[in-house]
C-alpha cells in the first residue's frame, strides 16, 4: 500500500480502514452481515457468508412494513423525500412509481442501471 493512503479508522497513513489493526471503537452496523464495527462496503465476510438484511420501516423502525406503507407519518426533521417521484415518506428504492430516466453509472448510457450493464466494469 502507498504511504499516501490514510486510514479513516485510526488516522494513520500507509493503510486503509479494512486493513487497520487499531482497536475498533466503531459503532456502525454492517447492512450485509449485521455485525457492529464496519459498514457494508468494508464487510470482511465473503458474499456467501453474509446474512440478508431484515428490511425495516425508515419512519418507525418496524420490521412489519416498509416506509411507504407506514401508518405513522415521519417526524418533521426526519422527513425523507423520494428522488424518483419527489414525494415525502419513502426513499427512491421503495418508490411505487416506475423509475424515470434510468442512467448507468458504469457506461453513462440511459435505459439501464449499472447492475444491468453488459459493458466491462470500470474500476
Amino acid at each position: 500500500m502507498s504511504a499516501a493512503l490514510t486510514c479513516f479508522r485510526c488516522g494513520e497513513p500507509g493503510h486503509i480502514s479494512r486493513d487497520c489493526t487499531a482497536v475498533n471503537t466503531d459503532s456502525r452496523t454492517c447492512y450485509h452481515c449485521g455485525e457492529v464495527g464496519h459498514i457494508s462496503r468494508e464487510c470482511p465476510k465473503e458474499r456467501a457468508q453474509r446474512q440478508p438484511t431484515v428490511k425495516a420501516c425508515y419512519n418507525c423502525g418496524s420490521e412489519q412494513h416498509l416506509s411507504r406503507e407506514c401508518p405513522n407519518p415521519p417526524s418533521g426533521s426526519d422527513r425523507r423525500t423520494c428522488y424518483n417521484c419527489g414525494k415525502p415518506g419513502h426513499l427512491s428504492r421503495d418508490c411505487p412509481k416506475e423509475r424515470n430516466n434510468k442512467a448507468c453509472y458504469n457506461c453513462g448510457e440511459e435505459g439501464h442501471v449499472s447492475r444491468e450493464c453488459t459493458k466491462e466494469r470500470k474500476e
